[in-house]
């Protein structure tokens, strides 16, 4: 089932205190880690760089962007694995990445992004002017009892060029499940930027 990611404080509060789904089989060949919010250390976007990404109300939306009523069975996308190199590049990301949302440092999550893929998911979410003045405003990163686990697995290098991964997080709220992501990433310059999130379903729905 594909969607954009939703860049609202819900979404982002939601993420952080309760799982999606449940990962199917809790991926026991996932070894989860805590980045410490320490560890977010990239250049933030600036608010002023996320409203450029922000639609005109009165602009058509974009069909491209269209989240499917009817949710599809997920199957990887064609590809090799990754070599050593690769895996420690989206690894590092990765790990960055869910450092910077246990910092509550959006500004920063955001520049593990790319320019596309905060252009569909603003357009899909309809993220106003508002809600990134919010999300810019500066927050307490969470308690180390708050933090969520990470792990990564079978990254590969896709037919398109783009690399995949599946991507199972915990929280230690809710009922402690594990959820479970396909998260495709892109490489520019030296580093692997997000550029589309696929949530997987738990088994039976």
């Amino acid at each position: 089932m594909r969607h954009s990611l939703v860049l609202t404080i819900s979404f982002l509060a939601m993420l952080l205190a309760v799982p999606v789904a449940s990962a199917r089989d809790a991926t026991p060949d996932a070894e989860f880690v805590a980045p410490d919010p320490t560890e977010c250390r990239v250049q933030p976007r600036t608010t002023e760089e996320l409203r450029t990404f922000v639609v005109d109300d009165e602009a058509t939306p974009d069909a491209s962007v269209t989240i499917a009523a009817t949710p599809e069975p997920f199957v990887v996308p064609p590809g090799e694995p990754a070599d050593d190199a690769t895996v420690a590049g989206v690894a590092a990301t990765v790990n960055e990445w869910y450092a910077c949302l246990n910092a509550n440092a959006f500004l920063q999550m955001f520049a593990l992004y790319t320019d596309d893929y905060l252009a569909r998911s603003f357009a899909a979410e309809g993220i106003t002017e508002y809600a990134v003045d919010i999300l810019g405003t500066p927050l307490d990163p969470e308690p180390e009892a708050n933090w969520m686990s990470i792990g990564v697995r079978d990254i590969q290098v896709l037919d398109d060029g783009r690399i995949g991964a599946y991507i199972t997080n915990r929280s230690p709220f809710g009922d402690g499940n594990p959820t479970e992501s396909y998260v495709i990433f892109v490489q520019q310059g030296d580093h692997y930027l997000v550029d589309e999130m696929i949530f997987l379903p738990a088994e039976g729905q």
